[in-house]
């Protein structure tokens, strides 16, 4: 019997051994875990009876004894644990965890049980009649506790989570074999019976049978994988997210889930357990189809379902697993994102409108000035004024530059702008930005002065253009914030670090308001004016020096600030260009001018050319410079009158604007190609667009345009289109331009009439290109600033400035000539070549000749503007108005200068000067005229509020003129 009972407890430890192994491969779920916890208590429970078995003595026997009891005590919990989580029931955790205390204290009184009699009341060694030794032993009250505690109270709660679920016979009860399960349960408690009611006194075969129902169950699970699925939704890692976990079994029952799962279906707990997944209110019925990926809508927040088999290495499916994210918050942001990009689109679209209608109103003008600088060129060639004709059209060619680059504003923020280097001649293009800026030095009553460096090389490679740029907005800045003294630029070199290299050092000095040092790292800033109450009457977009700055960059160069707030500010640049002539300066101090090539004129009697255009000076521009190939020209003011005129005539060539009111050029050219028959269909139509923006010649050329030319017209681009589409059978080769001022004797026998002492009315004639009206007020801005010139002129004289007087008397040489005062012209011209050639004594004995010529010029001007003023004044005005009205239109001009709106304000002025005013106030509304056209706007603006006081407190008698 011994040798049998020996083999039998080796055999049951090789099988719990083999259920350990199986157990080892698995996934190391929590399932799996307490499979192996109990399995291991079994073997050491085994283990310890087998040494007690084989002990020779009582001592040794006793060390058995308390081996087998580490795994008697491990096993029910674990066993209990285990059958509550196969079963899908909820556990008795609280209970649970106080047995687990009362373990821990039977395990102390175990090993201590040689001190006392509370666990064996006796323990004695005994003999079998074949002389095999064994433990006898009498229990105490600690023993009864073990058996409650320890194994009745945990293994009875096992047995009632299979009892209960097999009485709840659910669908997946007969998969996991809760009965056989169940049956295999009780044998351990059969047995243990047996031998506590001594049926079997001598060998105790509880371990073994122990071992073996747990290592059958174990098996029997294993070979099923029941619970492999559930482990996969299971674990720490699960408890702990924030996404929502539920996995289910083949038949879509729920078998687990995660705290997060349950917080978004509120019916999932613990009784859910076993349920089909669409018993769940609000779950998405079909999802289940087959892996995919689903959005649905549950108490007002957003999820998103994954949905993932899981199959055995057999392929069989054995349930899902769902994963179920909050996507509110990324839904929102997501509607957030289309939003914000939805408005970008949009103020892109605004932005790309804006540009095209900025192009539209600045070009509309610009047409007008290079147009008409042009026809003056061409009129003017050998006469004096054809020096001030290239100055006006190389100051426009300037500023459509500027324009363009404003227009072009997308490649600044995109960091695309390029270079285009050229050679240039650094004193001349410094020179042609003085003399943009001289006018409004002149106008302010300042001294624009120039300093170089006559060491450095006369030429250099660079983008000349863009050097220009930085010049004309460091020094415009300067003129605007400087009320008295000077604006200085010097050009300076220094070596780079390549031979053929050279730092450009260029700095520009004023004696304005200054800037405070805590707004110097401000300046540079996009849209950005400092000292508001300084630059109030200042306009502008503050982007000046942020272009300069980032063109600056651009070049390799540095640009950098210093100011004394109320004294004045210098900037300093440096840029890096290559040089192209080594001969310094002072050996070249001028460059080359190179004139235009000479267009060679045609005529073209025959050909009939339309002008649509809805602003009458672009068609006086273009007529002027049609009239020169003596076409037969009509002229339309709207796309509706255009329609008319081709329906009833058919034309060779229509020059259509791009944007007018009420039809568009794109609109008017589609209903006459459509409306008009043969006459619509034949002529070629060109474009006329003041929109430079990218894309434009394809929109014209798709919507039935042959061809376009951008504005302000260019005579070369003119004539290159119209050698282009003017057939050569109709063209004339040879002949002279025309001028449109030859056909105009009415306007040359006013200027005539026009008597002043001083002033060549011949020349005016001929050059001016105005009415005579605006030749009056060209006077009259004259005769004003000469009030304010004639004494800078006398203080820089005598102070012997005569670098300042110099710069005075070249701009009194232009102003001279352009009203016609020619002899006050050649006393300037004489002066300036004497200053250029540092003739002092020249300067000195001729100056106070050029003074007192200058005094009696503008007198006399001054008498024939007072005899004109005198003859309006003895026209009776017949309008009146009332006091209200007047007040009214007082505040509303206030209120337009305020606005930075003096052209505006001017007007109104003028409107109110038309009705019959109290001498004073009349007075008083002239001076502020005056006051505007001198461009001092804080001047006039604070008149006007006298004024309107003046208004307010007097009486009928001291507005409104008997």
């Amino acid at each position: 019997m011994n040798i049998v009972m020996l083999g039998l407890e080796i055999f049951g430890i090789g099988v719990i051994v083999t259920a350990l192994y199986l157990l080892m491969r698995g996934d190391g779920s929590r399932q799996q875990k307490l499979m192996q916890y109990f399995l291991m208590g079994a073997l050491i429970q085994n283990a310890g009876y087998l040494l007690e078995f084989t002990s020779p003595t009582v001592e040794a026997a006793m060390v058995a004894v308390k081996i087998q009891y580490i795994g008697s005590l491990t096993i029910p919990i674990s066993y209990c644990y285990f059958m509550f989580s196969y079963c899908f029931e909820k556990a008795p955790i609280k209970i649970l965890r106080l047995l687990k205390i009362m373990d821990i204290f039977i395990l102390g009184l175990v090993f201590t049980c040689e001190k006392h009699t509370f666990y064996y009341s006796r323990t004695e060694w005994k003999q079998t009649v074949q002389g095999h030794g064994y433990l006898s032993l009498e229990y105490g009250p600690g023993y009864w506790l073990f058996m409650v505690c320890g194994l009745i109270v945990p293994y009875a709660f096992t047995l009632y989570a299979l009892i209960r679920v097999c009485i709840k016979k659910p669908d997946y009860a007969a998969d996991r074999k809760y009965r056989l399960i169940l049956i295999l349960s009780f044998l351990p408690v059969i047995v243990l019976c047996s031998y506590v009611l001594k049926l079997t006194y001598v060998y105790d075969f509880t371990p073994l049978a122990l071992g073996l129902t747990l290592s059958s169950v174990v098996i029997l699970i294993w070979s099923r994988k029941v619970y492999d699925f559930s482990s996969l939704a299971s674990g720490i890692l699960l408890e702990s997210m924030s996404d929502g976990v539920i996995a289910i079994d083949k038949h879509e029952r729920i078998v687990s889930f995660n705290p997060a799962a349950a917080g978004i279906f509120k019916e999932l707990n613990i009784r859910a357990i076993g349920k089909h997944i669409e018993e769940l209110n609000g779950f998405p019925h079909g999802m289940l189809e087959e892996d995919t990926r689903e959005e649905f809508c549950l108490n007002d927040r957003f999820y998103q379902g994954h949905v993932k088999m899981i199959s055995d290495k057999y392929e069989e499916k054995k349930g899902y697993v769902l994963l179920i994210l909050d996507v509110t918050e990324t839904r929102n942001y997501i509607e957030e994102i289309k939003q914000v990009r939805e408005q970008a689109e949009q103020a892109n679209i605004a932005k790309s409108a804006f540009l095209a209608n900025m192009s539209h109103e600045i070009r509309t003008p610009m047409n007008a000035i290079v147009g008409l600088s042009d026809i003056i060129m061409e009129e003017s060639r050998g006469r004096k004024v054809y020096e001030y004709a290239c100055d006006i059209k190389s100051s426009s060619r300037n500023l459509l530059a500027l324009i363009n680059d404003i227009l072009d504003l997308s490649k600044v923020e995109a960091g695309k702008m390029k270079l285009v280097l050229t050679e240039y001649h650094i004193k001349t293009l410094v020179n042609e930005v003085l003399n943009m800026m001289d006018i409004v030095a002149s106008k302010k009553g300042l001294m624009l002065e120039s300093e170089y460096d006559m060491s450095i090389p006369c030429r250099y490679m660079g983008d000349e253009i863009r050097i220009k740029q930085i010049l004309i907005n460091l020094l415009n800045n300067a003129l605007k914030f400087t009320r008295q003294g000077r604006v200085k630029i010097s050009i300076a070199g220094m070596q780079g670090e390549e031979a053929d290299s050279e730092w450009i050092v260029f700095r520009i000095e004023d004696t304005g308001c200054g800037i405070r040092e805590e707004d110097l790292e401000k300046i540079f800033d996009n849209f950005r004016q400092l000292d508001s109450k300084r630059s109030r009457s200042v306009e502008g977009t503050g982007l000046g020096l942020s272009i300069t700055k980032h063109l600056v960059e651009l070049m390799q160069g540095t640009i950098k600030v210093e100011s004394i707030y109320g004294e004045g500010t210098v900037f300093t640049v440096k840029i890096l260009q290559k040089i192209a002539d080594y001969r310094p300066l002072a050996e070249i101090p001028e460059g080359e001018v190179q004139e235009e090539e000479t267009l060679e004129p045609f005529t073209a009697k025959e050909c009939k050319v339309l002008v649509v255009d809805d602003n009458l000076i672009n068609r006086k521009v273009a007529r002027s410079f049609l009239q020169s190939y003596r076409l037969e020209i009509t002229e339309a003011e709207s796309g509706m009158e255009a329609i008319k005129h081709v329906g009833e005539k058919r034309f060779d060539i229509i020059f259509m604007d791009h944007m007018m009111p009420e039809m568009d050029g794109i609109e008017a050219v589609e209903k006459i190609r459509n409306e008009c028959g043969e006459n619509g269909r034949s002529p070629i139509i060109i474009a006329l667009t003041a929109n430079a923006m990218e894309g434009v010649r394809e929109t014209f050329l798709s919507s039935g345009f042959q061809d376009f030319i951008t504005k302000p017209v260019d005579r070369r681009a003119l004539h290159m289109v119209l050698l282009k589409w003017i057939p050569k059978e109709m063209r004339t080769e040879g002949g002279t331009w025309m001028n449109a001022l030859e056909a105009n004797d009415d306007k040359y026998m006013r200027f005539r009439n026009i008597l002043i002492e001083g002033i060549d009315t011949d020349k005016v004639s001929e050059n001016y290109s105005g009415s005579v009206e605006e030749y009056n007020e060209l006077l009259s801005l004259y005769c004003l600033d000469g009030k304010r010139k004639l004494k800078v002129l006398r203080e820089l004289w005598e102070n012997q400035d005569y670098t300042g007087y110099g710069i005075e008397v070249h701009a009194l040489k232009s102003a001279s000539a352009n009203v016609g005062a020619v002899q006050v012209s050649n006393r300037a011209r004489e002066q300036e070549r004497a200053v250029n050639r540092k003739d002092i004594t020249f300067v000195d004995s001729h100056a106070h000749r050029l003074l007192e010529e200058y005094e009696e010029q503008l007198a006399h001007i001054q008498n024939y503007l007072e005899k004109i003023q005198k003859a309006d004044e003895d026209k009776v005005k017949e309008k009146e108005i009332e006091k209200t009205d007047l007040l009214q239109a007082v505040k509303m001009s206030l209120d337009s200068l305020e606005n930075f709106q003096a052209k505006e304000c001017s007007r109104k002025i003028e409107e109110i000067l038309e009705y019959r005013l109290d001498e004073s106030i009349e007075k008083e509304l002239e001076k502020i005229r005056e006051q505007l056209k001198l461009y001092e706007d804080d001047e006039a603006e604070q008149m006007l509020r006298e004024l309107i006081e003046q208004i307010e407190k007097g009486d009928e008698r001291q507005w409104k003129k008997n």
